[in-house]
């Protein structure tokens, strides 16, 4: 998924290739149901308006990074509440996946 995906890359330019990625293909997925993908309420009127990709990006990129930072905490507060959720991308052996259940 992409918030594994986001975890694995190391270099700011990956990660903003990413989530490059992940707005085009929310855009792409929207329009073949007729919608735009990123939209905002327009403060003057009420309406929905579409948001650019320079503010659909750092949504998203501000997305991924509230994922992490719950998926940590939760994990942290009571590791035994939960499945193993790894929180690094190196290997884990199997003892340290049973230490977590």
């Amino acid at each position: 998924n992409n918030l594994n995906s986001y975890l694995k890359i190391r270099s700011r330019e990956g990660k903003s290739e990413l989530i490059r990625s992940i707005v085009e293909s929310i855009r792409y997925e929207a329009s073949l149901i007729g919608g735009v993908g990123f939209v905002k309420v327009d403060e003057k009127n009420g309406c929905w308006i579409e948001i650019g990709d320079q503010l659909a990006r750092e949504k998203v990129g501000h997305a991924l990074r509230d994922m992490l930072r719950t998926k940590r905490r939760l994990v942290e507060s009571n590791p035994k509440s939960f499945l193993y959720i790894p929180l690094h991308t190196g290997q884990t052996s199997e003892k340290h996946k049973r230490e977590a259940l």
